[in-house]
Parts: structure tokens; C-alpha cells; sequence
């Protein structure tokens, strides 16, 4: 490396000699005069090395190899990926003017350290430790936890500064102390923090070189780590890593705490000789503090409580240490290991380092890391010092036209997760080109092809392969389109677009893919390229013929030209709500619903804890019902335009907090909308083999023939006791749907299967946690019993309502084509007022919500509006009533065909 202009040779035994450890590899083959200084700053022996190294100096220079980058920095993008335009000379001037600056600095005496400032601060930490200890013993037990987490983060800052040399001349009392407040108080190795933390600090934001934006395999904060990933399940979670970055905080303290334990365990073979020379004490220390987290554990008086205050002491301190760490630098540029940034020490660190805004409180909580600049230009200097320098480095990097980045908190937090998001965008980029590639290069079959392969006088036969077959065919914007079996499996809404196999899907089309760039790009290449012009009109069957005979089976029998003209008035029906904006989303109307159902969440947890167990119970049912309002708007794409966001946090709601995938939710809901009370079609109204609203039902299972007999004809009086049920159903549902996502014909879920797995299996990590604070076996039971059943009639009440208590129509009927009369015609809302619309999750105004998906909870009253003027100008019921007619109506459709069982059965 070369230093103060000369070349010198540091050949194996002086490197394993070195005591700053792997540090000084970071400077090979490269100039590291300025660093050189900054790191050692005061320190009389490196001074004497760097003498004695000096005299014999090498004659050398690096040679220019060039090393194959191609495919890396083809994937590279310039909104993450930094370049420093500076011509050579502008670089030495720059070195050579902070060169001066250092020494000014030095003379007014700011790398001296204040003993009573840092006897103040060991002072604080250790009476925070205290202060843990006395609230344990006076049974605070959250509040000590909460109190030993900031006192762990105190203590971060001491070793911070006693790693760095900040209080004392003499390194060894240095390490010493950091033994002390890291080691033994604290849990972390110094000598392994040292080890990264230097290596970062020498190449702050390089490429290849800084560990700490080495996230791999969670987080991918460069480009070029996607090639890493490319072969690995992670890869599908990288998409969402923006969202899921900031909720990763609390496991910092963890992270840390297992990487110290295993840095000190291999500390006696480390090539460093500083490290082994300092094995024995590390091990002590660190095993030491472990005995007395261990014993303070051991104080508390149940298994439950040792649990949880392990947790949220060791998650508080993580999240309080994560908030201040990753703020400087991952909001800012990444450099690459050949830039020429490296050959200036100041233009390194100022590009890559972000303050935060100072204040008194500020200073305090992030122990002067707020400062980040000055302390990366001076990492020796003492904290109380960084204020002081701080109008000097400004004054520094005006005369050099240098940048000087300072923000307040949420300002560079929403800076750190557009860079994530950028590289998530190339995440999900990635994952689409390998997903839709064979459906992008494949040939499709064309209108010509077909005419070719098919003779006119086989079109019957073509209908009739074609719906035997796996491929499909269906209408948009009056054009019949051929979808292939690939097509149909790669389709990201699963097999609800099966259900309108030789049919008019035009309104269906729009009312689901409002919004969609995506989607609408798709329709358009298909229209070009899979267009069947010639084929003859099907599905004209009149329902009429099919249910002369059926028990709540409806049938649809209006004239085309009546049907045309309702279809163009709703097309202008959809134009008027589209020019309204109602089909955007008030983001802040959706945060306000989110931290009111973690709010009751929340509440849930505290009633628990205060052993308000049965209305806790009852609490947390409410939450899930909630929850569920949330993840059935997220599920419908209704809060953003941007879909990614909106299946992550449906994710969140749904697998995670609610219980229930969000895929099979999809599945089944998506096919719900799409048919309506259709019989064979719609798995709504398929509550076979306990509940039969249509004769159909009753031959799904002959094998039960006899107990059905017998069963059903008691169906309108057991149907309301099952209501509590629903939430059993739906849980083992999601837990069989997901568990056999993996080998899902669709690729969409196939995708989705490892993160859908995830979120289950926390849920019900979660639910037996909590289970298991509670004291006793029977109240777990009686907990569970409660907060299940109770979950599933509020859920229930409202889903079986809107179309349980109306007309059924028969398999492939008409109205399949009349997209607005299937939904008015199959849906009641009930009666709405401000408690039925919080209550109901706006699931009141169900027939608004049939007809437009997408618009969100807050707009349907106000489509309402357009929507029964509709109805009434073009001549169709729009049902509306309060919930006991509702339900009585229900209940007469189940009486309908109870008394009707026997007579069936026999037949």
C-alpha cells in the first residue's frame, strides 16, 4: 500500500501482525495516506511502524488489471450504484486540503477527550442496568425490560467509542474498557465488532469490500447480489424487502449477539494475532454476561414471563440500536470497488454518510452517531467534540464543493426504502422475465392457423375439443379470444378466469383489472395475436329450460335488445364513477383503518396481561374480524394502484395477523365474484354435505345419501349454530391450500408458496404463544374457544347474508353475459348507518361493491347513489333491507329445501 508517497511491502507475518485486524487489507494496491492518519490519530506506536516501514520502501506500481464486471454492472442501476467525476488533480487538491483541515482541527484540541464526560455516560448505562433490576423486583416486569433494552443501546454507544480510541491515549486501557461495557455488559465481542466495524468505516458503501451492506440472503442492497440469489428461494422474497426492511429492526440485538458468539469461538484460529492473543478474555466477558442474563431470567417467576421479558428487552434494544445504524449510509450511494472515490478519503465518506438533524434528545438516544459525517472523517474524535467540529466540516465541503447530507429521520428512513424498493422493482423484474418467458417466445396460435387445422363444416366439433381440451376461449370487447393451457396456469388470478370458458367476460374483465397497466397490456397483445373472428356466438341457452323444476333456482330470460341496453348504460355508468375519481383511494383513510385494528390488537394483549381474559377474548375476535375487512379491501387491489404493495400487506392482514391465506382467499372470492350464486360454479353457496340451498347439492355425495336424508331436513334450525364455526372452516382451508401450494397447477401460487406457508405459520406461532402466557390449561382452552367461535360469527353474520338470502341460477346460464344484472340480481345489502359500516367492513353496500371490486370502502355510499338510479332507469330490483329480513329469508330458502329432502333423496 502506499503512504505519504511511498510504496510499502506488508508481507503475511506483518498483516496477521496488524492489530486493527482485516482492516488494512481494504488499502491494497491503493493509497492510503489520508486513512492512514484518520485512523490513527494520536497513536504513537503506528507512527514509529509507519518509520520504520518507510525506510524500506518498494519501488512499485499496481499493475491496471481489468477484472470482467460485464455481467454484474449489466444488471446494475444508476439510481443505487454511485460514480465519482473527479479528475485526478481535483482529487489531490482535495486530499491536501483535508490533510490541512485534520491539523486545524487537531490544534483547537477537538480530539481531546473530557474523562468526566465518558465517567458521566458509563455512569447513565450502569444506572439504567440498575434501574432494570429495581423495576423486576418491584414485579414492573415489561417496564424493566423495556428499561435494560435502552440500557443495552447505551452501551452500544460506549463500545462504540472506546473501539474507536475516542477517551484515552493508550489503547490498552481502550480495549480494556470495551471489554467491559461491550463484552460483559453488553454481549457484544469488541474484537469482532472492531473487525467489521473498521472494515466499514475504511470503505464506507463499497462494493465487495464494506460488510455492512452485505444483507444477503433477507435483503439484496446492490444489483449485483440478485445474481447471487438468482438460483435460491429467497429471491421471491426480495420483491417485498422495501416493506418488510423496517419491520426486521427488533432482530438487530439478535443478529449481533449470535455473530459475537461465533467470532469469539473461532477467535483462536483467526490469522490476526490480536485476536488470539485476546480469545481468552473475550470468551470470559461475553460467557460472564450470559451467566447474569441467564440469572436475572432466573429472578422471574414463571416460564411465561422469563419468556417474554427475554424478548422484549433483547427486541427493544434491537429496534432502538436499528433505527440509528442503518439511517447514514444505505440511503445513500454504493460505489464500486474500482471507483476512483476510494483515492479520496473525504469524498468517500461525505458521499456516502447522511446526518441526521441534531437535538438535545437526539444527541443523547443515538449516542452522537447523528453526526455520522464528522465521525467518519474523524472516527478518533470524542462524541462530545462532533457538535463542535460540525460548522468546520460544513465551511470544509462548501470550499471543496463537496455534498453535505443532513435530514430529519422520516426524510432518510423513506430515502433508505426507495433504495431498497429499487432493487426489489429488479427483484420482481427478474422473477417476471423467468415466470412469462415461455408465454412471451411461444408462437401463438392466430386465426389463420386455427382455420387451417379446422375444417368449416368441424366448427361444432372445434367448440366441443376446445372445451374438453385444456385450452379455453372466452370474449372481451366483443372479440372471442383463444387462451392456451400455459396461458390459463400462468394467469396471476388463479382459475377464477376458467369460469368464463365460452363466454362474454368484457364487464368482469374491467370490474377486476381496474387499474392494471399490466393487464390491459396483456388483453391488447392477445386481442393481436390469439383473436378468433369467426367463431359463432354460444352460451345462448335459455335458463328457463334448465330449473322448471328447481328449489330456489331462478331463471333468466330477458331479451337481447333489453340486455344490450343495460350493458351500454352501465358502460356509462362505470365512465361517470371512473371520471368522479371514485375509484381512488384515500391512503391515509387506510392507515387510519390499520392502526385501528392493530389498535384493538393492541388492547387485546393489554386485557391479557391485566388477566381480563374472557372480554380480551372477545377483543382479539373483533380485531380478526377487522383484520379481515382489511385483507378482503387489500385483496381487491382497493387502497393503490400499486398492486405489489397491496398483495404484501394483504399478506400481512391476512396470512400472518388474520389466519387466513391470501391466496386461497383469492381463489375462492375472486371465483365468487366472477359467478355469482351459479350453481356448480359459485363455492359460496356449495356448503354441501351439512347445508343444501339447491337440489344439486344433495348429489354431490351419494355415499351420505342416508345421513344427508335425515341431516338436511334440520337445516334451518342448526344453520345459525354453525355460524361460530366458519373461522375453524376457513383456517383449515388456508392450512390445506397452502401446505399443497408447491404442486398448484397455477404459477402464481406456486410463486407465492413459501411466503404464504410463512405467514401462516407465524399466525399460529403467534396464537400459541399467546395461548401459553396464559396460567392455566383451562383458560388457554376457554381463551381459544372464545376467540375463535367468536371471530367466526362476526365474520359470519355478514358473508352469509348478501347472497345466501336470494335467487340461485342454474350451471352456464345466461346471466353470465349480463355482467351488471348478475350482481344486482344475486346480492342484497343491508341496511347501512355509520355502526353497520364500521361493523361490516362497508360489506352492506354488497351490491356496489358486485358491481365495482376495486372501489374502495369509503366511496361505495356514493356510488350507491349512481347505482340505484341505475337500477330504476333501466328497470331492475335493487333489494335493501334490514338484517332480521335478511335473515328470515335465508332461513325460508333452507326450510324451502329441508321439505323438500325426502322426496328428492327417494327420487
Amino acid at each position: 500500500m502506499k503512504i505519504n508517497g511511498k510504496w510499502l511491502r506488508i508481507d503475511e507475518e506483518m498483516l496477521s501482525k496488524h492489530p486493527g485486524g482485516i482492516a488494512i487489507t481494504a488499502y491494497r494496491d491503493a493509497d492510503s495516506t489520508t486513512a492512514f492518519h484518520v485512523f490513527h490519530a494520536g497513536s504513537k506506536v503506528a507512527y514509529q511502524w509507519l518509520e520504520k516501514m518507510s525506510i524500506n520502501s518498494v519501488d512499485y506500481e499496481p499493475s491496471k488489471e481489468q477484472k470482467d464486471t460485464s455481467k454484474m454492472t449489466s444488471m446494475v442501476s444508476n439510481e443505487v450504484i454511485g460514480s465519482l467525476n473527479l479528475d485526478a488533480e481535483h482529487v489531490i487538491a482535495i486530499n491536501q486540503n483535508f490533510n490541512r483541515f485534520r491539523a486545524q482541527v487537531r490544534n483547537l484540541g477537538l480530539f481531546e477527550a473530557k474523562n468526566t464526560f465518558f465517567i458521566r455516560k458509563i455512569c447513565e448505562a450502569i444506572g439504567l442496568l440498575l434501574l432494570a433490576v429495581l423495576l423486576q423486583v418491584h414485579q414492573r416486569f415489561i417496564l424493566s425490560a423495556l428499561v435494560l433494552g435502552l440500557a443495552w443501546q447505551q452501551l452500544g454507544w460506549l463500545i462504540h467509542e472506546y473501539a474507536h480510541n475516542q477517551h484515552f491515549k493508550n489503547h490498552y486501557w481502550n480495549n480494556l474498557v470495551s471489554y467491559v461495557v461491550g463484552n460483559l455488559l453488553q454481549g457484544f465481542s469488541s474484537g469482532g465488532w472492531k473487525e467489521q466495524h473498521n472494515m466499514h468505516h475504511a470503505t464506507t458503501n463499497v462494493i465487495g469490500r464494506d460488510g455492512d451492506i452485505n444483507l444477503m440472503p433477507f435483503w439484496a442492497v446492490i444489483p449485483s447480489d440478485l445474481l447471487e440469489l438468482q438460483n435460491s428461494w429467497v429471491l421471491k422474497m426480495i420483491p417485498y424487502q422495501h416493506i418488510y426492511w423496517t419491520l426486521c429492526f427488533p432482530f438487530l440485538r439478535l443478529s449481533w449477539l449470535i455473530q459475537s458468539i461465533s467470532f469469539v469461538i473461532n477467535m483462536s484460529s483467526s490469522p490476526f494475532e490480536v485476536h488470539r492473543k485476546n480469545a481468552t478474555i473475550e470468551r470470559l466477558t461475553l460467557f460472564i454476561h450470559w451467566c447474569l442474563v441467564l440469572l436475572q431470567l432466573y429472578f422471574l417467576p414463571t416460564l411465561q414471563i422469563r419468556f417474554t421479558y427475554f424478548l422484549i428487552s433483547q427486541l427493544f434494544a434491537g429496534f432502538l440500536l436499528a433505527h440509528v445504524v442503518t439511517y447514514n449510509h444505505y440511503s445513500t450511494s454504493k460505489f464500486q470497488y474500482d471507483d476512483p472515490i476510494l483515492k479520496c478519503y473525504a469524498c468517500l465518506q461525505l458521499h456516502t454518510t447522511r446526518n441526521m438533524r441534531p437535538g438535545i434528545f437526539t444527541d443523547w438516544l443515538w449516542g452522537g452517531l447523528n453526526y455520522q459525517i464528522e465521525h467518519h472523517l474523524f472516527p478518533n474524535m470524542p462524541r462530545h467534540n462532533l457538535k463542535k467540529v460540525m460548522p468546520l466540516v460544513k465551511e470544509f465541503c462548501k470550499e471543496n464543493k463537496l455534498p453535505y447530507m443532513v435530514n430529519g429521520y422520516f426524510e432518510g428512513w423513506w430515502m433508505e426504502i426507495r433504495q431498497m424498493a429499487i432493487i426489489a422493482k429488479q427483484a420482481q423484474q427478474y422473477l417476471t422475465r423467468k415466470l412469462c418467458i415461455r408465454v412471451i417466445c411461444r408462437a401463438p396460435l392466430t386465426t389463420d392457423k386455427i382455420k387451417k387445422g379446422i375444417s368449416n363444416e368441424s366448427m361444432d366439433k372445434f367448440t366441443k375439443m376446445n372445451q374438453k381440451s385444456s385450452d379455453m376461449r372466452l370474449k372481451i370487447d366483443g372479440k372471442w379470444l383463444l387462451l392456451t393451457k400455459d396461458f390459463q396456469q400462468r394467469h396471476p388470478g388463479g382459475s377464477v378466469i376458467t369460469q368464463y370458458r365460452n363466454a362474454d367476460a368484457t364487464q368482469i374483465f374491467h370490474a377486476f383489472h381496474e387499474g392494471s397497466k399490466i393487464a390491459y397490456k396483456q388483453l391488447d397483445l392477445l386481442k393481436k395475436r390469439n383473436c378468433i373472428d369467426t367463431l359463432e356466438e354460444i352460451n345462448d341457452n335459455i335458463d328457463g329450460n334448465n330449473c322448471a323444476d328447481e328449489i330456489n333456482v331462478s331463471s333468466y330470460n330477458l331479451p337481447k335488445t333489453k340486455e344490450k341496453q343495460i350493458l351500454d348504460n352501465f358502460a356509462t355508468l362505470r365512465e361517470e364513477i371512473i371520471f368522479e375519481r371514485l375509484f381512488d383511494a384515500n391512503p391515509l383513510y387506510y392507515v387510519y383503518k390499520s392502526f385501528e385494528a392493530f389498535g384493538l390488537l393492541l388492547f387485546a394483549f393489554i386485557l391479557q396481561y391485566y388477566t381480563w381474559y374472557t372480554t380480551s377474548a372477545m377483543v382479539l375476535a373483533l380485531c380478526w374480524q377487522q383484520f379481515g375487512w382489511l385483507t378482503h379491501d387489500f385483496c381487491h387491489q382497493q387502497p393503490s394502484k400499486n398492486r405489489k404493495k397491496n398483495d404484501f400487506l394483504s399478506l400481512i392482514y391476512g396470512n400472518i395477523v388474520q389466519g387466513f391465506s391470501r391466496s386461497w382467499w383469492k381463489e375462492k372470492h375472486n371465483t365468487h365474484h366472477a359467478v355469482t350464486n351459479i350453481v356448480r360454479q359459485d363455492g359460496d353457496i356449495d356448503l354441501a354435505p351439512l347445508l343444501a340451498f339447491v337440489r344439486d347439492d344433495l348429489k354431490k355425495y351419494h355415499f351420505l345419501k342416508r345421513i344427508i336424508s335425515k341431516v338436511i331436513r334440520y337445516q334451518h334450525l342448526y344453520f345459525t349454530i354453525m355460524l361460530p364455526f366458519l373461522r375453524f372452516s376457513w383456517t383449515i382451508q388456508s392450512v390445506a391450500f397452502v401446505l399443497c401450494a408447491p404442486q398448484n397447477q397455477y404459477k402464481q401460487h406456486v410463486i407465492n408458496a413459501f411466503a404464504e406457508q410463512l405467514g401462516i405459520a407465524l399466525h399460529w406461532s403467534w396464537v400459541i404463544f399467546q395461548l401459553w402466557l396464559l396460567p392455566t390449561a383451562a383458560l388457554r382452552i376457554l381463551y381459544f374457544i372464545i376467540s375463535q367461535l367468536g371471530a367466526g360469527l362476526l365474520i359470519a353474520h355478514v358473508v352469509t347474508y348478501s347472497h345466501n338470502s336470494v335467487a340461485k341460477f342454474p350451471y352456464q346460464s345466461r346471466l353470465l353475459n349480463n355482467f351488471p344484472c348478475l350482481h344486482i340480481l344475486t346480492t342484497r345489502n343491508m341496511r347501512p348507518s355509520p355502526i353497520i359500516d364500521w361493523f361490516w367492513g362497508g360489506l352492506n353496500y354488497q351490491i356496489e361493491h358486485h358491481l365495482f371490486p376495486t372501489v374502495p370502502r369509503a366511496n361505495l355510499y356514493q356510488v350507491s347513489l349512481k347505482v340505484k338510479k341505475f337500477c330504476d332507469v333501466n328497470g331492475l330490483p335493487y333489494l335493501v333491507d334490514d338484517y332480521m329480513t335478511g335473515y328470515k329469508l335465508i332461513l325460508h330458502q333452507l326450510k324451502s329445501m329441508a321439505d323438500s329432502v325426502s322426496k328428492i333423496t327417494c327420487t
